[in-house]
């Protein structure tokens, strides 16, 4: 038996814009199967919604989201691998922002990629994949080109742990950081200490 689900395009737009305007810095997330609507159509969204970046998943899903119409930049956010082909024959195209995890990698970009325009994950109490700032220093951040720190909260985001490790980076270097699982009112606050230099990346609270 074929399951149709219909939704109503006025309201769920109607809500993707609310919550836009109540996330100054919000970058869309679209990967996997574009939490039902296809990747190309929450590229179109995004598109109409204004912003200037959108993240997927996975190096081979930034296609997608292009051939949706979005021009803007596009963080991929599976962390890149010296191995990963699809993700490193991406580092030159314009508007890719990879995420890298790993401080071995950053020395690797710098040296065969240089000037890669690259987000920094954090580790956190997810410990799914990042690193410590302390395992950094400034040279190891040299070479490449530091778009932001990553900041990928459990679902149920501290505002606590967010503020400490964006300190705790920022005083490595100063960059955006960019935050995942956070609570509106504590991304707000934290927005407010740190200005235009925070970014809210949603996916679910967005599209469903």
């Amino acid at each position: 038996m074929t399951l149709t689900l219909r939704i109503d395009r006025a309201r769920w737009e109607t809500h993707q814009q609310s919550l836009l305007d109540e996330t100054p810095g919000l970058v869309p997330v679209a990967k996997g199967n574009g939490y039902g609507f296809g990747l190309r159509l929450l590229a179109q969204q995004a598109t109409r919604l204004g912003v200037d970046t959108i993240a997927v998943g996975i190096a081979q899903e930034v296609a997608e989201v292009r051939a949706g119409g979005f021009a803007g930049d596009v963080v991929v956010l599976n962390p890149w691998r010296p191995f990963d082909a699809a993700a490193t024959a991406l580092l030159g195209e314009a508007g890719v922002i990879a995420t890298v995890s790993r401080a071995e990698d950053l020395r690797a970009l710098a040296a065969a990629h240089p000037g890669t325009r690259v987000i920094v994950e954090l580790e956190t109490s997810m410990h799914r994949h990042g690193l410590a700032p302390a395992d950094l220093t400034a040279a190891d951040l040299d070479g490449i080109d530091l778009v932001g720190w990553a900041v990928h909260l459990p679902a149920t985001g501290s505002a606590t742990e967010a503020r400490a490790l964006a300190s705790t980076a920022r005083a490595v270097r100063q960059a955006p950081v960019w935050f995942s699982h956070l609570g509106l009112d504590d991304y707000r606050a934290l927005r407010a200490e740190l200005g235009d230099e925070a970014r809210m990346r949603v996916g679910t609270r967005l599209w469903l």
